[in-house]
């Protein structure tokens, strides 16, 4: 086991810095199959996204978006096909070089115990107070300030002592310190309730034309905001759809 996982070592990221995505990003014949998987998880998949634009991915569970998201992102290697980031292959170095660009909000916002400044310090220690409270206001963030220590408030273990709504916006503010070229939102809202999704759609919408989105999920107030829908099934695209 040992030498089968030393054969597939990723290479460290090198000097070079990583890609900006100031162009596009772009999945080229891209397949992916896992081990044990009836089909492929994708299949010949050709996608553009466009920097600083807005991308929806759509379908039913297993159709291919986290997948699709996870290759973006530079957590996956395509079994077949590329991928580039403008114009430069995102693999080797580059490719987890490429993953400190990347910022993903997944459902399940992921908090520690302590307060909302330690919380945010893990994307970015160095971030000063001026970074930090303009990170919760690009984040709908700004309730912060009416807990009772304010941002050095103690939030307990996953962030029990705050709702589901307010964990995703420190989530996400988490996230924005990180300076990030693409934001990748996997199913952010699907667990709120109608004013807590509200607020995080004011959020995104707020940020776009600043950031390359990637948006995951099924329907709602999040797809709206796309530019392009693109609808997933059993691994392929089946229709795409340019709504702004």
């Amino acid at each position: 086991m040992l030498d089968r996982t030393e054969a597939v070592r990723e290479p460290e990221p090198g000097q070079n810095p990583p890609p900006e995505l100031k162009r596009e990003l772009v999945l080229s014949n891209v397949g992916v199959h896992f081990n044990g998987g009836p089909r492929p998880a994708l299949d010949g998949t050709n996608l553009t996204l466009s920097a600083r634009s807005t991308l929806a991915l759509v379908g039913a569970s297993g159709s291919g978006k986290s997948t699709l998201a996870d290759l973006a992102g530079g957590l996956l290697s395509p079994d077949s096909g590329t991928i580039e980031v403008d114009g430069i292959p995102l693999s080797g170095g580059v490719q987890r070089a490429w993953r400190a660009k990347v910022a993903y909000v997944q459902q399940e916002p992921l908090l520690f115990h302590g307060s909302v400044r330690e919380n945010l310090a893990r994307a970015n220690p160095s971030a000063d107070e001026k970074r930090i409270r303009c990170a919760l206001v690009d984040a709908s963030a700004a309730f912060v300030d009416q807990l009772p220590q304010g941002i050095d408030t103690v939030i307990g273990d996953g962030g029990r002592r705050l709702s589901g709504g307010e964990q995703q916006r420190i989530a996400l503010a988490r996230t924005l310190l990180r300076d990030p070229s693409l934001l990748i939102l996997d199913e952010a809202t699907s667990a709120l309730d109608s004013a807590s999704e509200a607020s995080i759609v004011e959020a995104i919408r707020a940020l776009q034309g600043k950031l390359t989105i990637l948006i995951i999920a099924h329907r709602g107030a999040l797809v709206a905001l796309a530019d392009r829908v693109v609808e997933l099934a059993d691994g392929r695209i089946v229709s795409e759809t340019a709504i702004k």
